[in-house]
């Protein structure tokens, strides 16, 4: 599991990378923001993976359930939307600290 999630997290930073270059070819940048983001990302790879493993999960029962339980259980924080909640935490600190480190 966590190869993949290294496997998949290079192919984002290279295909990044390559798009960055092409449409700034002329540019006089040279400085990629994205570098400073992988000890980060790496470090907390296991954590983004059992959010977007959870997120998967909750957009299915989202899909499979009638609106109106699945926002009572997004008031009251129960079930499914605990988790993605719980997971939705977990991003917003990874990227409040990369903003932070800045």
């Amino acid at each position: 599991m966590a190869v993949d999630m290294l496997v998949a997290i290079l192919l984002i930073v290279l295909y990044v990378f390559l798009g960055h270059w092409y449409r700034n070819q002329n540019s006089g940048v040279k400085v990629w923001s994205i570098v400073g983001l992988l000890p980060a990302l790496v470090s907390n790879a296991d954590g983004i993976l059992d959010f977007f493993t959870d997120m998967q999960e909750v957009l299915l029962y989202r899909n499979v359930v009638p609106q109106m339980v699945w926002r009572l259980q997004k008031w009251f924080q129960l079930g499914e939307e605990k988790k993605l909640s719980k997971g939705l935490g977990i991003v917003d600190d990874f990227v409040y600290d990369c903003i932070s480190s800045r």
